[in-house]
């Protein structure tokens, strides 16, 4: 008797527990209204030159200000490398593997220009161009499989290429990662 009075006690506590405001567990289940390949815990983050943060997928890239909102999402071309922005809010997306370009989109994500200027021989490399960065108005290509930088205009045009080769190292096969400073016309470099 006194074993099946200690069970009934202890179903009770537990009971009493369970439905104990504050004391339960609540589940939330998230479902995502963006593009359904656009995998937020794998895109990269960058801020733009114009002040907005953008999340890039492997094909889709997301722009909200930096208090998260005014989303605005586009799928763009395959395979991208990176992303940027310029100050007007045009955006660049480098991409590899079979386009081999630097694209160039508007704010609202049409497409004004594409420069197929880079190494495309996939026996080589896939990866090229490696890496896309907003000037105050142009962009600037990584073409790591030739040693150079392509500046590209905001009409999509390509403007000339400058040799990375006078560093002493060549970046062939390797995913390097370049910053601009146009003032300085300098370009750095990491590996």
């Amino acid at each position: 008797m006194m074993r099946w009075l200690g069970l009934r006690y202890w179903f009770v506590f537990a009971l009493v527990c369970i439905s104990a405001p504050g004391w339960g567990v609540s589940l939330t289940q998230v479902i995502s209204r963006e593009y359904p390949s656009f995998n937020v815990s794998g895109s990269r983050l960058v801020v733009g030159r114009d002040g907005n943060v953008y999340l890039a997928t492997s094909d889709y890239v997301l722009r909200m200000t930096r208090q998260g909102t005014l989303k605005l999402g586009s799928k763009v071309t395959y395979a991208m490398n990176n992303v940027s922005a310029n100050a007007d809010g045009l955006i660049g997306t480098a991409n590899a593997h079979f386009s081999h370009s630097v694209n160039v989109w508007s704010p609202t994500f049409p497409l004004i220009g594409t420069i197929n200027d880079f190494l495309n021989n996939d026996k080589v490399e896939y990866f090229g161009p490696c890496d896309v960065q907003a000037g105050k108005a142009d962009f600037y290509g990584f073409d790591c499989n030739q040693d150079r930088i392509v500046r590209v205009s905001p009409a999509g045009k390509m403007l000339t290429a400058y040799p990375t080769t006078s560093t002493g190292e060549s970046y062939v096969r390797r995913m390097a990662r370049f910053r601009v400073w146009e003032g300085g016309q300098r370009f750095y470099i990491g590996t």
